[in-house]
């Protein structure tokens, strides 16, 4: 049996799941889509039967896009509340 670092020809829903704890993320599946978590927000990483068509690699890749994504989401976050002095 193939460990989750290694490659494969193709992920399961259990060696994908390993592959993020690997990188510190937990993977939740729902509706058909595989999410992970990060500061507070669900990141879409792929739907779950393209899993049976990813190598670990591509599976990867679509994390770093998501945390690419986020991170620019995330950019210059300016909050819309008032605060003491004036609105932030």
């Amino acid at each position: 049996m193939p460990n989750a670092s290694n490659e494969t020809l193709f992920l399961t829903e259990r060696t994908a799941r390993a592959l993020l704890r690997e990188k510190g993320y937990d993977m939740h599946c729902r509706f058909g889509h595989v999410h992970t978590i990060q500061r507070n927000r669900e990141l879409h990483l792929c739907m779950l039967d393209a899993l049976e068509t990813m190598d670990a690699t591509r599976f990867l890749a679509c994390l770093d896009d998501a945390l690419r994504l986020s991170q620019r989401i995330d950019g210059p976050f300016m909050p819309l509340v008032e605060t003491p002095g004036g609105r932030a």
